[in-house]
């Protein structure tokens, strides 16, 4: 049996709530809030969340930041993560 193993993450933008994300998307995270507010490209993501053995398919990020949103989303507030396309993701609590 596989385990899911999750960590809670207090988003204080996001009025207190705490949320719980498998650890990839908490990795996912963690990378974007470091460079909050600037852009980190799909291969800079790949290969802080992958290695060699397990490369990922060629939508993996997409999905993977699609799930984010979803843990991270408030109904009636803007998106955390934006999309610079052709240039990659950020991470900013302002709208584009």
């Amino acid at each position: 049996m596989q385990h899911q193993h999750c960590l809670s993450v207090y988003i204080d933008s996001r009025r207190g709530r705490a949320i719980s994300l498998p650890r990839r998307e908490y990795a996912l995270l963690a990378l974007l809030a470091a460079r909050r507010g600037r852009i980190v490209n799909t291969h800079e993501i790949e290969d802080a969340l992958y290695d060699e053995r397990n490369f990922p398919a060629s939508n993996v990020v997409a999905s993977a930041i699609s799930s984010l949103r979803s843990h991270l989303g408030v109904a009636g507030e803007s998106d955390l993560i934006h999309t610079r396309r052709g240039l990659g993701y950020v991470l900013d609590d302002k709208p584009p």
